[in-house]
């Protein structure tokens, strides 16, 4: 859908012989940076529901974190300690790329009119049309 809407404002802009920008942001880290304090009250402010609330809050509370190295070729398996992991939406997991985009959906009110914002979990588009010339 995204790419859809994306592609579908270049060529709308391009019939129309509109010159238009685009930066192209990809926030592939950014989900490690998420606040849950910030994304539950985001959550609340767009009117989940409490016991939705109560699952997204357990869901984001109390994980824990570890690497794993592994060397096939001399047999070795290491791992490191595990870390109580307090910031960011949980990385290969079907609900952290939705509560990512909870998290930045405030972005396109504080980009200016001649702009269209195109999000995608941690893919952000954001055309501009110059309508000066």
């Amino acid at each position: 859908m995204a790419s859809y809407e994306l592609i579908n404002h270049i060529l709308q802009a391009f019939n129309d012989k509109i010159p238009m920008e685009g930066i192209f942001c990809d926030f592939h880290k950014a989900r490690d940076c998420v606040n849950h304090n910030v994304l539950l009250s985001k959550l609340k402010f767009y009117g989940t529901v409490d016991m939705t609330h109560s699952l997204i809050k357990s869901y984001l509370s109390n994980r824990y974190q570890r690497v794993s190295i592994k060397d096939n070729l001399l047999y070795i398996h290491t791992y490191s300690k595990w870390v109580l992991n307090k910031n960011g939406a949980p990385q290969g997991s079907i609900l952290g790329p939705l509560l990512f985009l909870f998290y930045i959906s405030d972005l396109p009110t504080f980009i200016k009119n001649k702009s269209k914002p195109v999000l995608f979990a941690d893919d952000t588009s954001i055309l501009i049309k110059n309508l000066a010339s």
